[in-house]
């Protein structure tokens, strides 16, 4: 019998680079595409395009009542806040956020986070409607086997992108 210890080994780790290789991104692609959405159930297909909005809304939310959150998430973008969050005192932080709640601010900020869902949630429903409308148009020109045709464009397309990506970044990083 084998004893379980807290050492983590590289062997015992998954590793993520196999999901940043384009070839593994253009099977998974190509896999994914084989299922037509119309076979998904409808509370899965509920889920993809109702939850954009609404993770928006709630980091919206969440960002604008937060100056510290809102601060990190400023870093994280490469935007500066115009005072360090940083220095402030819990007091500081607690009276402003008190302020916050009902400013025009905080709506703004809510505002363009359902925003972004909205978008999220109307691309997810223009995906889903030309889905079904490539597999009918490939079927109307007698393509045999069309979700199998779909499946290598698929993937030919992610790994065309990943590549360029690739390439990109290792232009930018040297």
């Amino acid at each position: 019998m084998r004893s379980v210890t807290n050492a983590d080994s590289s062997a015992d780790r998954p590793s993520t680079e196999i999901l940043q290789n384009p070839w593994t991104q253009a099977i998974l692609t190509g896999a994914l595409t084989l299922i037509p959405v119309r076979a998904y159930p409808r509370w899965v297909r509920r889920c993809l395009l109702w939850t954009p909005p609404l993770v928006g809304g709630i980091a919206g939310s969440y960002l604008s009542v937060n100056p510290a959150a809102r601060g990190n998430f400023l870093k994280g973008t490469g935007t500066s806040q115009p005072e360090s969050v940083a220095e402030q005192s819990a007091q500081q932080r607690q009276s402003q956020s008190d302020q916050l709640v009902g400013s025009p601010k905080t709506l703004a900020i809510i505002a363009v986070g359902v925003g972004t869902g909205a978008v999220l949630f109307a691309v997810t429903a223009a995906v889903f409607w030309a889905d079904e409308k490539l597999e009918r148009g490939l079927r109307r020109l007698k393509v045999p086997y069309p979700r199998i045709v779909m499946a290598i464009g698929a993937g030919a397309i992610t790994w065309l992108q990943e590549t360029k990506e690739q390439q990109r970044d290792s232009i930018a990083n040297s």
